[in-house]
Order: structure tokens, then C-alpha cells, then sequence
């Protein structure tokens, strides 16, 4: 699925370290990988086969959250220290679930997650919140059945404080609903505030399948992209389509004006599947008319020929003027991969302003042409980034997963609403072998950003905890404490910041408080509660995070 988190779908949370392919695609360095972490309940996952994440902003860290299916399909929410699991929906049968935040401008210290799901030829819609303040809770809302008999491959997608769009497929059509639902929206209870069902592929009368969907903002209007794949029984064809919301409101006809035929492929000699779409918002000041779509490419009159494809689109207008820029072959660089499996990409719209995507690899067996350290048989996550315009930012690929032997599959990955933070890359995929779900933060270089360890001993955000040039005293404190640290003349922005235990922003100092060369501040910590704070030093060169205590009666 498309948005992003978790582990173990509750049960560790592990941060993933990368290893990176040379030019001449040899394994560099192994992959670093932090201790994995029990989440609350000790949930096992078991024949888990999809994922969704999606992330937000909540006093300086992100609030992860990702859906699972399997055995016990699952909601899991890690920010800092916190990490919460349970069970979604109600009943057995559920598969395909997929998450999206809320992004609300009066959140505070809470976020907002609608997880939609597939459950007896029907699609579930759920709500549920999560609150940050007093040790965190993560809690269910109502449940809005969205389409009913055979419908199947949910998307979800929201923007603003209560805008939602569902996408599915139903009897071989692309069919929508779009309007509000969650804590957020007073009446989100009855299914009558999401409007009527929209049919996208009338346009594309039958063989519609694997829709998604991303709703963005073009400076004026919401808008919503919607993508899927249509088999015309000789050939197979990726199409895209762009609409205004107002238009499902009021009923307006999907026009066929609107419907852009990105490839087309004779059929069954070649295949397209799994297509996914982000979108560049209005609300992130880039060309909001920019969108990246992927999908998975198969020739089936070779013995293995996989590849995943990449089309930057772009509109003039809204309507029919489009175009899109010239495909890119993910699997060419450093080393030509189409060869191997290459199977369910993922694709998200960062804060580092380009694209991730992520998908599905494993070695075929045919000489020369995979990655050396990767045996045949295993399957692993495989990332690659790419600019506005479509093209490869670096030459090698990164290695998603949590080492090179171990099992990785259905990764999903987002970034989108984690806006203000010295990263923003979030994303999770399954472990089949340790029935697990994995978890990582990333930076824009791909760089591990920190472990998210239950015991708070490290939060995420920090390149580092052992900075000699940042001290902290007296350590532990009663009522006040003073940072000593010197800013260096190369450094163009500056922020240090105090989280405590759940990862709330307690106090900050900023470049009005600070200035270049040494600084000496002091802290009144005189009102705070006794316990664990952590202080955050983010400049242009990295981040640092140190951990101090606070002990005395205040409790």
C-alpha cells in the first residue's frame, strides 16, 4: 500500500541502516541495524503481506504510523518513546489495509489516521487518534463501510483538516468516494457526509484494476490524482486522471478530457501492475502541478525481464493540457537489473523536495546481472531517489531492509506531511522470516537518523550523541541547567530545542537566542516535571541529541 510505518506491526521497532552499491555494484559496507525493540503486548505477525505508513509532525518528531494485514491485521504508532499496537477493524477476513494522517493546522500534541481495509468483499473505513500528552493512547473511532460487494484494493489519501479520498476497484471499475470522516469532522458517524460513488474508468469501459490515489492542493484548489491500470484484453495500459473535488461534490461527470494514457504494452507478452502516485502539494512551495507515478513492467517472452518504471507528469492548466516527461528505468543504475525480480513500487513526495521510491527486489539467478552480495531466493527493499523532473539524484542503489541475508517484502514509504524536521523519509516493510515489521527514519542522504528505542535512551532526529563541543551541567539537575556549545562560522542556521520523555517540545532556543562562535545558556526548568529530557541541537551541518535528568520533588 502506499503511506508508511511500523514494527513488528507493533512488535519491534527496528531502525534500518543502509548499504550502498558503487559504481561498479559491489556491497560497500554492511548494513547497520539497531537492536529490536518490543513493542507493548508482544504481538506476533503473522502472514502479514501488506503495509501502509504515513507520518506526521508532533513536537519535533514524527508521529509514524503504519497498518498491517495478516493473521492479526494491525495499527501501529511510534513517536519517541512511545509505541502503541492494536488490532484494526473488527472480525477475520481483512487484507490490503491502507493509512493516511490527517494533517490539521490545531492538531497540538494529537493525530488523526483513517485506515481503510478490505473485508468481505467490502471496503472498511476507520478512524482512530492518537494523543501524545500523558504518556500517549492510541484509540479507535467508528467504522464507515465505504463500498459494499465486490470491491477490493482500497486506497486512501486526505488533505486539509477533513479532506478524504477513497479509491477501489468494483467489478472491474475505478470507483471513488471522497469528503470527510474522523474525530476531526462532527458528523463522521454517518456515511452520508462522504459524497455519492464516483466511477473514474467510464472512459475505460472494463479490465480496470490497482487504483491509487493522492489528493494535493494546486495553490487555489484540492485537487486529486487517480491512477490505474486497464486491460483492453490485447493490451495493457497505465492511465492517470486529475479532477477537482468540487467536481465529485457536485456530481459533476468524470470527462474523459481529463483521462492520460501514460504507456501502453501489448498484452500478454508484456504487464503492468502495481501503479502508485504522489503528488507535490501547493502547501510545500514547488509546482504543484508535478506528480510521480511508478509502476512494475514485466516481459513475459523472456525467462525474467522485471523493471520498474518512473513517469514524472505535469500539467499547464487544469484540463486536458498534459504532458509527460520521457520514463525512467529504475533498474539501469549502476547496473542494469531488469533481469531480476523487481516487483511492488512504492513512491512518496519527501521534505528533502524529491521523490523516494522503494520497491520489491530478488536476485533471478541470471548471470551478470544482479547485485553481487544479494543470493538468489532472498528478496529485499530496494530505494532509489529521483528529482522534481524525474531524474536519478546518485548513481547506486540503497539497501532498505535490515541486512543483507535477512528477508524483506511489501514496503511502503511516505514523508509527505513531515515538513519542518532535519529529515523526513519514513518507511516500513515486512520481515516474513522474523514475522516482523520493520521500521526506518532516514534523512535526504539516506542516512540513518537514530534508533527509536523503548526506553528513550536515544529519539530520533540525532546524527549523533557524542558531541565533546556540546556540554550539559550539572547532569542530573534540580531547577535549572546550562548548555555551553559553540556554533562554528560555516553554519547558516541554528535551533536547539528541549523534548521531553514522549518527544513533546518543552522549550527552544533560536537563532534570535543564539549567535556564532560560543554560547552559554541557561535553562529554568524550575515549573517542569522531574524525568528524562533530551536536548536537540539541529544546524545546517547535522543534529545532535543529548540526554539529561531532571530529579526533585516536582513529579
Amino acid at each position: 500500500m502506499k503511506k508508511l510505518l511500523i514494527s513488528k506491526c507493533g512488535l519491534l521497532a527496528l531502525l534500518i541502516g543502509f548499504s550502498f552499491f558503487s559504481a561498479n555494484a559491489q556491497i560497500t559496507s554492511l548494513i547497520n541495524s539497531t537492536p529490536a525493540v518490543p513493542a507493548p503486548g508482544g504481538v506476533f505477525v503473522a502472514g502479514a503481506t501488506n503495509t501502509g505508513v504515513s507520518a506526521v509532525d508532533i513536537g519535533g518528531l514524527p508521529a509514524i504510523a503504519s497498518v498491517c494485514d495478516g493473521l492479526i491485521p494491525r495499527i501501529n504508532v511510534i513517536h519517541g518513546a512511545n509505541n502503541f499496537t492494536q488490532p484494526i477493524g473488527v472480525g477475520g477476513g481483512i487484507s490490503n489495509p491502507d493509512i493516511t494522517v490527517i494533517p490539521s493546522s490545531f492538531a497540538g500534541t494529537v493525530a488523526y489516521y483513517i485506515v481503510a481495509y478490505e473485508q468481505g468483499g467490502a471496503i472498511i473505513a476507520q478512524d482512530w487518534t492518537y494523543d501524545a500528552w500523558g504518556g500517549g493512547s492510541l484509540t479507535p473511532g467508528i467504522t464507515v463501510t465505504i463500498c459494499s460487494g465486490g470491491c477490493t484494493s482500497p486506497n486512501v489519501d486526505a488533505v486539509n483538516d477533513c479532506g478524504i479520498g477513497f479509491v477501489y476497484e468494483k467489478s472491474g471499475k475505478i470507483k471513488g468516494r471522497f469528503g470527510s470522516l474522523g474525530a476531526l469532522c462532527p458528523t463522521a458517524s454517518a456515511p452520508s457526509n462522504l459524497n455519492a460513488e464516483v466511477t473514474f474508468s467510464d472512459c475505460t469501459p472494463g479490465g480496470n484494476d490497482d487504483p491509487d490515489i493522492s489528493l494535493f492542493h494546486d495553490g487555489t484548489n484540492t485537487m486529486t490524482n487517480v491512477v490505474y491500470t486497464h486491460n483492453s484484453g490485447s493490451t495493457k495500459s497505465l492511465v492517470l486522471q486529475r479532477h477537482l473535488i468540487v467536481d465529485f461534490i457536485n456530481a459533476t461527470p468524470v470527462l474523459c478530457a481529463n483521462n492520460f494514457i501514460l504507456e501502453t504494452v501489448p498484452f500478454p507478452a508484456e504487464d503492468l501492475q502495481d501503479p502508485r502516485i504522489a503528488s507535490v502539494s501547493g502547501d510545500i512551495s514547488h509546482d504543484s502541478r508535478d506528480c510521480q507515478i511508478v509502476v512494475a513492467h514485466t516481459d513475459a517472452t523472456l525467462p525474467v525481464f522485471e523493471e520498474i518504471w518512473g513517469y514524472t507528469h505535469r500539467w499547464n492548466t487544469y484540463g486536458p493540457n498534459q504532458y509527460t516527461l520521457a520514463p525512467r528505468d529504475l533498474c539501469v543504475s549502476p547496473l542494469s537489473i531488469q533481469y531480476c525480480y523487481n516487483r511492488k513500487p512504492v513512491v512518496a513526495f519527501t521534505n528533502c523536495n524529491r521523490y523516494m521510491v522503494e520497491w520489491e527486489y530478488e536476485a533471478s539467478g541470471v548471470a551478470g546481472s544482479c547485485l553481487p552480495g544479494l543470493a538468489p531466493g532472498t528478496q529485499h527493499i530496494l530505494t532509489k531517489k529521483l528529482d522534481l523532473s524525474g531524474n536519478f539524484i546518485g548513481t547506486d542503489y540503497a539497501l532498505s531492509n535490515y541486512n543483507t541475508t535477512t528477508t524483506a517484502m511489501a514496503p511502503s514509504v511516505c514523508g509527505r506531511y513531515v515538513l519542518n524536521l532535519p529529515f523526513g523519509i519514513e518507511s516500513v516493510h515486512i520481515n516474513p522470516t522474523f514475522g516482523q515489521m520493520l521500521v526506518k527514519s532516514t534523512d535526504c542522504n539516506l542516512a540513518d537518523v537514530a534508533k527509536q528505542a523503548a526506553d528513550a535512551g536515544t529519539l530520533p532526529g540525532a546524527s549523533s550523541t557524542d558531541d565533546s563541543n556540546f556540554k550539559a551541567y550539572p547532569n542530573p539537575f534540580e531547577n535549572s541547567l546550562s548548555f555551553e556549545f559553540e556554533i562554528e562560522s560555516n553554519v547558516d542556521s541554528y535551533r536547539l530545542e528541549i523534548l521531553d520523555i514522549h518527544g513533546r517540545l518543552v522549550d527552544s532556543f533560536d537563532q534570535t537566542d543564539l549567535k556564532l562562535g560560543l554560547n552559554q545558556i541557561q535553562w529554568n526548568a524550575a515549573e517542569q516535571v522531574a524525568g528524562t529530557y533530551f536536548i536537540r541541537l539541529t544546524s545546517s551541518k547535522g543534529v545532535t541529541m543529548h540526554k539529561v535528568i531532571k530529579i526533585g520533588a516536582r513529579f
